[in-house]
């Protein structure tokens, strides 16, 4: 995010932050250049320029609100995080503008997440590649089809989180989210909430690392996770049908913009092609079968453009789609594609 503020006043509430409280000078160059201001703040890297009251923050909202971003990220807590961030930042959400973003969403799976991740070729012709694996495994557990503006990676989350550790509690939630291994906000605390929606100040959350005692509320993760996430990479990746323009942190946590990044991620699920399941409806010729598996493959359709004669190569490019919906139907969906509905349901109906 970046923000740039209107006035020495506000620059002053940004000095008195929580967030700012450790500040220290940078001398690197970096975002609008020069020597800046550097903050670390519950796992938010905060950059400021004073000269030119500019400023800039990364890192993860759902690490930032629980100490980890291992469990999941539920609507109410998503909002609570937002308005706690702009809080402990002093800059107005509204001035905070989304540059990058990270949307993705965990699904356990009754089996390894494997074969899935093996079967993936390509997202719009851009192809799905193997990430290196983190140590102590010797096999890719991350895949990803860059684009200009965004990407869409796939990965193995159970056995990435349990390799990296990812599940250890770094500092305790925010006040009003419980310590529970669901992530699910704590039944209703109506005061603090109460507190926070009303925009008075809430009580300080500078809060002590999580010790030793508190371990045993750490998320359990499935046996077998799966995250799909797409990473917008600039700004303009974010101007999708139904959202404001600039996309603010106020507008994050609004439900019609979480029930639109919800239904992106399905559509871009949707555009994923996958190796053809050998399996094919009766009497689908050689030629037609050998079509839906070559067709999976982003090279096959430029290298035949090539090679063959226009018209032959416009009707068999309209022929695949029509081949490969009749083999949806023989073989039925792909075994993500129903768990995935069925996970984004609630963020469609907030």
């Amino acid at each position: 995010m970046g923000f740039d503020l209107p006035d020495p006043e506000a620059a002053q509430l940004l000095a008195d932050s929580p967030a700012m409280a450790g500040a220290e000078l940078a001398q690197q160059m970096g975002g609008p250049g020069g020597p800046h201001l550097r903050a670390l703040y519950r796992g938010i890297t905060i950059d400021y320029w004073p000269d030119t009251y500019r400023g800039q923050v990364r890192g993860s909202l759902q690490s930032f609100a629980y100490g980890h971003n291992a469990g999941s990220f539920p609507p109410a807590a998503v909002g609570l995080a937002c308005r706690e961030l702009a809080r402990a930042i002093g800059v107005p959400p509204e001035l905070m503008l989304l540059q990058r973003l990270e949307v993705g969403l965990n699904l356990a799976l009754p089996t390894s997440p494997r074969p899935l991740l093996a079967g993936l070729t390509h997202h719009k012709g851009s192809p799905f590649l193997a990430m290196i694996p983190p140590a102590r495994t010797p096999r890719p557990l991350e895949f990803v089809a860059f684009h200009t503006d965004y990407r869409i990676k796939i990965y193995d989350k159970g056995t990435y989180a349990r390799l990296k550790n990812l599940a250890q509690m770094r500092w305790l939630p925010l006040l009003g989210l419980s310590l529970n291994p669901s992530g699910q906000p704590a039944p209703a605390n109506k005061p603090v909430f109460a507190t926070l929606a009303s925009g008075q100040q809430s009580p300080d959350l500078r809060l002590k690392p999580a010790s030793k005692s508190t371990q045993h509320h750490l998320p359990t993760l499935p046996d077998h996770l799966l995250r799909l996430e797409a990473v917008f990479l600039r700004a303009r990746a974010l101007r999708l049908r139904g959202l404001p323009a600039p996309l603010t942190l106020a507008h994050l946590p609004e439900p019609a913009t979480l029930a639109i990044f919800a239904q992106h991620l399905r559509r871009l699920w949707g555009q994923v092609h996958h190796q053809a399941p050998m399996s094919f409806p009766l009497h689908t010729t050689t030629y037609n079968a050998a079509l839906l598996v070559a067709g999976a493959d982003s090279t096959f359709w430029p290298a035949t453009r090539l090679s063959a004669a226009p018209a032959t190569y416009k009707r068999t490019r309209a022929k695949y789609p029509k081949l490969r919906e009749a083999q949806t139907k023989h073989t039925g969906p792909h075994p993500l594609t129903p768990l995935l509905d069925e996970a984004l349901r609630p963020w469609l109906t907030l």
